[in-house]
């Protein structure tokens, strides 16, 4: 049977009978959704609202899909696309590649303010100014623990978020415009090393991109009163990034008393850390 013969069952009165449509055209998956959009956009409004349903449903799985191979293969998905894909299982209809888009262009309006590798004040300067000042980000301290804070997409919308998101947005945007910008995953709070291995450099975004140094660093582990550690400085790795985040994802969501996202996070921090 054809896809569009499945959807049409979308209309039948019998439950079972639509239930039957609903699980073929899952089990098809990416491959039904040119013709299952096609259907959706013709049908009544009681049935489209089911083809719709549907297509959210195959979009979340394909989000999923893609964390899987992440955790098999960090490399298999670049740092950005796997943090939209979280974003992504909340919302399925995420444009990702509209997204990717705009971290590509603010690389590309970065370049145009950069000297030569070589110049690391003047580029620290030029990337705080950028980051911080004309795009804007800062950190959203009077609603920190809202999701939407740990969802790239709605991030790089509203300008606001927490250290890790605005860091991973750091360190994209500044990696695409040749920066060597590496994420510091301190005990609860996310910063960026700028530069080379061995400069006393770090970013915090947070606090609009304000530079901190070795010693701002092991203050800030102290002030939360535990024992520093070199280790805490060591990159972070993509993989332990995309946990992090999910973790804080499970965190906000059951916070809010969201069970069925909370778990979801929850998961796929599991999967990511095996």
């Amino acid at each position: 049977m054809r896809i569009d013969e499945w959807a049409q069952r979308f209309a039948d009165p019998d439950p079972e009978v639509r239930a039957a449509a609903r699980e073929k055209l899952l089990e098809v998956g990416p491959e039904a959704l040119p013709a299952l959009t096609k259907c959706a956009s013709s049908a009544s409004p009681k049935t489209r609202a089911g083809l719709w349903g549907i297509l959210r449903e195959i979009h979340k799985r394909q989000f999923k899909s893609e964390l899987q191979n992440f955790a098999a293969n960090p490399r298999s998905v670049t740092l950005e696309r796997a943090a939209l894909a979280l974003s992504g299982i909340a919302n399925p209809d995420l444009d990702v590649d509209s997204y990717v888009a705009k971290l590509n262009a603010f690389s590309n309006d970065l370049i145009l303010l950069l000297a030569p590798k070589s110049e690391t004040e003047f580029n620290l300067e030029a990337f705080q100014n950028f980051m911080a000042g004309e795009l804007g980000f800062t950190g959203n301290s009077d609603d920190y623990y809202n999701p939407a804070n740990s969802f790239v997409d709605q991030v790089i919308d509203r300008r606001s978020g927490i250290p890790i998101t605005l860091c991973l947005i750091y360190m994209v945007v500044g990696s695409k415009a040749g920066l060597r910008v590496e994420g510091v995953g301190l005990p609860g709070h996310f910063v960026v090393r700028f530069g080379e291995a061995d400069a006393d450099i770090y970013l915090d975004p947070f606090h609009g991109g304000r530079p901190m140094t070795h010693h701002d660093c092991r203050r800030l582990v102290s002030n939360r009163g535990l024992d520093f550690s070199e280790e805490y400085l060591e990159p972070a790795t993509p993989s332990a990034i995309i946990g992090r985040m999910c973790r804080n994802l499970a965190g906000a969501f059951s916070l809010r008393q969201v069970p069925v996202e909370a778990r979801e996070y929850s998961e796929m921090e599991r999967l990511i850390a095996l």
